[in-house]
């Protein structure tokens, strides 16, 4: 690397964690980056336990406070929001089983306190995050992100607050119905960002593909996962997805087929950009957050009738949510119900007609 190279990277890395005000270039990437949209951002990203600092964050109102005793509360005050603006805040944590995390809302001038979540926690363990949208109609006005976390042990590693202004981009797919576009392209729903447990939305047509769902909740995987999947017909391409926590880097879990081996489900990587990653005590950079992994199926692995899917081979404290078919069948005389829930062979089988 060229001394020049070295000297931008040192400067970069010189800006510290406090505020960045910038012009962010949000892009989606196929193939070869094209930019589909750019929007004005500020963002603050804070540490815990809180360091201290002089000076007040860019919109804040007064510093941020930390208390710690039998629970622990973090106050983060905050000016209104300026007009069409909104404000993300993603929290990322260590999760513990039982802990609880609940982030509210309190209105400088009065007013009813506003519950943003009633717990961020999904009952793993390990290193998570959370993005929630601060509902405008709450935040136009100055107050208070209140934060309580249960037990003496911290749980809060970082909070990254984003105010964002609305851009047009046209967006194809299932992501039309998103509302907030990542930094690793990736289209948040209401539903991902509203605060409350997220289920897995419900199965739907793309053209000649369905996206069906059969996992619901979360599972700990430390003991294989079996999946009896109802196929009304074999399709004619298979795509398996879901989403991990907890996965070692390079690490990836056994997918079986009616008891054929159909290859290992990895994890992608996300981008650095992500807030997500954090530097433990001993100073490693870990992930904290799901993964999302998938995996090219062979079709003629598939029953016509129910499909048993094992996802086994990983030890520890890793988790699976949000398992999933993409099935293309061709085109359809009309549209069939995919397998969810928690009896999956009551539900009319995937590729027939309800």
């Amino acid at each position: 690397m060229s001394s020049a190279s070295s000297g931008s990277l040192a400067g970069i890395s010189s800006l510290g964690p406090e505020v960045k005000e910038l012009w962010m270039w949000l892009s989606v990437f196929f193939l070869s980056g094209f930019v589909v949209c750019s929007a004005r951002a500020q963002s603050v990203r804070l540490e815990f336990p809180l360091q201290r600092t002089e000076g007040v964050p860019a919109g804040f109102t007064a510093p941020p406070t930390e208390l710690r005793g039998a629970t622990g509360r973090i106050e983060l005050p905050l000016r209104g929001l300026a007009q069409e603006a909104s404000l993300f805040a993603t929290f990322v944590f260590e999760e513990r089983p039982g802990d609880a995390i609940v982030v509210t809302w309190l209105p400088e001038r009065g007013g009813a306190p506003h519950v943003l979540s009633s717990n961020l926690c999904e009952g793993v363990r390990g290193w998570n995050q959370r993005t929630l949208r601060i509902p405008a109609e709450v935040a136009e006005e100055e107050g208070r992100v209140v934060i309580h976390e249960s037990g003496v042990q911290p749980l809060l590693r970082a909070v990254v607050l984003r105010w964002l202004s609305p851009q047009a981009v046209f967006v194809d797919g299932p992501a039309s119905h998103g509302r907030l576009l990542n930094v690793d392209g990736r289209v948040l729903s209401d539903d991902q960002i509203d605060g409350e447990s997220f289920l897995s939305p419900p199965d739907a047509w793309f053209g000649d593909v369905i996206e069906a769902y059969w996992q619901s909740g979360v599972e700990a995987m430390d003991q294989p996962l079996q999946f009896d999947v109802p196929i009304g017909k074999r399709p004619e391409a298979v795509v398996l997805r879901a989403e991990m926590l907890g996965v070692a880097s390079g690490a990836g879990a056994r997918v079986w087929v009616n008891e054929q081996f159909a290859g290992s489900l990895i994890p992608a990587t996300p981008d650095l950009r992500d807030p997500g990653y954090v530097r433990d005590a001993d100073g490693a950079i870990h992930y904290a957050g799901w993964r999302r992994a998938a995996l090219l199926v062979d079709p003629a692995l598939l029953s016509d009738g129910t499909t048993s899917v094992v996802i086994e081979g990983l030890t520890g404290s890793v988790f699976l949510k949000n398992a999933a078919f993409q099935l293309m069948f061709g085109r359809q005389g009309s549209e069939p119900v995919a397998a969810t829930g928690s009896d999956l062979m009551d539900t009319p089988p995937i590729g027939s007609s309800p």
